[in-house]
């Protein structure tokens, strides 16, 4: 959605600050055949994609985009069980804590190595967050615990009147 009218063109380009929050984790945990074995395909997609973004919005040289990844959630096995039919998903068995444990670890690294990107640290907040997982889902949780999360260590976050799906924080105008 951001594009060449929203940064650069104004006569003033950092009257507006835009965050564009990005990440990814679930899928490259329980399909591994995409991502190698330990997740290098996925790691090195990660850093062409922020290499690139960086590069379009110029992070770090004076845009007025800032980038922000948003770290995995914890997978919670135990909420699988609670409905039938998923015993022997074959997703599941790729769901442990190492893997994701493994994941969440290479990708502080390469944010650490590609640099100004700021990481929205979620992995160990929702370890105990089973019960906002829907239910027999030990993938996906709730959008209210997102956005729980977010008010929690964004409290001055407030909804811009310009469309439902965007936010403000401070002077960051946030398109999710």
């Amino acid at each position: 959605y951001l594009n060449a009218t929203m940064y650069g063109d104004s006569e003033d380009p950092v009257q507006y600050r835009y965050a564009l929050i990005i990440g990814s984790a679930c899928w490259d945990i329980v399909f591994p055949e995409r991502v190698g074995p330990a997740f290098q395909n996925h790691l090195r997609a990660m850093r062409h994609m922020l290499d690139k973004l960086k590069a379009t919005f110029k992070v770090g040289l004076g845009g007025n985009v800032d980038i922000y990844w948003h770290s995995g959630f914890s997978l919670h096995l135990h909420v699988a069980a609670q409905k039938t039919g998923y015993e022997n998903s074959k997703s599941l068995k790729y769901m442990s804590y190492f893997r994701s444990q493994y994941l969440y670890g290479k990708q502080v690294e390469l944010l650490k190595e590609v640099g100004n990107i700021t990481l929205l640290d979620f992995m160990h907040t929702t370890y105990l967050s089973g019960h906002h997982y829907r239910l027999g889902d030990a993938r996906h949780a709730m959008p209210h615990l997102n956005q729980r999360l977010l008010y929690y260590y964004y409290p001055h976050r407030t909804y811009s009147t310009k469309a439902s799906n965007n936010i403000q924080i401070g002077r960051h105008q946030i398109f999710i």
